[in-house]
This record gives C-alpha cells, sequence and structure tokens, in this order.
C-alpha cells in the first residue's frame, strides 16, 4: 500500500523549523508505543479503547488530520459496540504504521 508521505508529515511544518526533528522523534516514540500496545490488545476493545482515545487526543494536537479522523471513527465505533470497530481498528493501526514509517523517513532525510 502506498502512501502520500506529505500526509503524515505536512503537521511538522506548524512547528518552527528548530523544533520539528524533535517534534518528529517525539512522535515515533510516543506512536510506536502506543501502536504496540493497540496491537497487543487487539481484541480487548476496552484497553483498547482507551488506547484509541489517547492516540485521537495526540493527533488533534499535533494537527495529523488524515490519521486523527481514522482515530476518531474508530473510537465512535467502540464506543458504540459497534461490530464494524474491530475492521475501523485494523484500519487505524494500518495508518498508524504508514505515518510512523512516513515521518521515520522524514527525520532520515532531515538529519
Amino acid at each position: 500500500m502506498n502512501s502520500d508521505s506529505s500526509l503524515h508529515t505536512q503537521w511538522l511544518t506548524h512547528f518552527p523549523a528548530d523544533m520539528q526533528h524533535h517534534m518528529a522523534t517525539v512522535y515515533l516514540e510516543t506512536m510506536t508505543e502506543d501502536l504496540e500496545v493497540l496491537k497487543a490488545h487487539l481484541h480487548e476493545p476496552k484497553h483498547s479503547l482507551q488506547t484509541v482515545h489517547k492516540i485521537k487526543g495526540g493527533l488533534a494536537q499535533i494537527g495529523l488530520e488524515c490519521v486523527h479522523q481514522s482515530a476518531l471513527l474508530t473510537e465512535q465505533l467502540g464506543r458504540s459496540d459497534s461490530p464494524l470497530y474491530q475492521t475501523a481498528l485494523e484500519k487505524l493501526i494500518t495508518d498508524l504504521e504508514l505515518s510512523i514509517d512516513d515521518v521515520h523517513h522524514w527525520v532520515t532525510q532531515h538529519t
């Protein structure tokens, strides 16, 4: 699956140039940890929903809108006990993986 890496890295331009690398590094550390928690609790909606909420808030704070929308939908489906929650959660995991890959690539390009 190809991604438009600018969708996952454009949020960095909202920060001053001297902070962008730091923000990208913090994003990589935090989202990698959260992604591992999601994967570990993939079939435990109560626990995964807490992590989805945390991820959603972080994405909103930095302005990573495309993945934030995925997290928002996933959280809404989870809170309503929708049978589509699992599918949305799996898509969110894929979206996060792509985002992490793109930000990692950005960091290597800007080091």
